[in-house]
């Protein structure tokens, strides 16, 4: 299964994020791949620049991905989503 995601830019909107990212788990034991923009960091080595990142919201992310048995592939191409005006892929997926 394929799910393009884009999560929500306002932090105040994150929690609502992760739950529709909960509800879009397969209740079958099938393959899944989750991409595109979640708008969310996981760890402070993800983050160049702007403001310091949100704990809070960084946990919150990370717990959706365990109960949704999703990991961070990595990126492809750039470190960062958005650096120089360029987007880099961002996957993340379960067995």
């Amino acid at each position: 299964m394929i799910t393009f995601f884009y999560g929500y830019l306002e932090r105040r909107n994150k929690a609502l994020s992760w739950e529709l990212l909960r509800k879009k788990k397969s209740i079958e034991n099938i393959p899944w791949v989750c991409l595109l923009d979640f708008n969310q960091i996981l760890s402070q080595d993800k983050k160049m620049g702007g403001n310091p990142i949100d704990l809070f919201h960084m946990m919150g992310f990370y717990r959706a991905l365990m109960d949704c048995n999703l990991f961070d592939l990595g990126c492809i191409r750039y470190n960062f989503t958005r650096s120089n005006m360029r987007n880099s892929l961002i996957i993340s997926m379960r067995d």
